[in-house]
């Protein structure tokens, strides 16, 4: 067995499950003076099985940080 990279198609398939939903955030102020932020879902990205929105923009940032290098696919898409 040799490892071999993925083509194109293989890893802009990898980036469409990778993207993080689209989210809008909002500020709040709540009642004892402290600001927060929320977030309103705009575009479900129904191929990402992760739940968590930090999550997944989490793993988004570590593969653009490790493979800084293919990051012309991600703009792409």
């Amino acid at each position: 067995m040799t490892l071999s990279s993925l083509t194109s198609q293989q890893y802009e398939d990898f980036i469409r499950v990778l993207t993080p939903d689209v989210m809008k955030p909002s500020h709040v102020k709540l009642p004892n003076g402290s600001d927060e932020v929320s977030f309103s879902l705009i575009n479900k990205n129904e191929f990402n099985p992760i739940v968590s929105y930090e999550v997944q923009m989490r793993n988004y940032l570590l593969t653009n940080i490790l493979f800084p290098s293919l990051n012309h696919y991600i703009l792409a898409y």
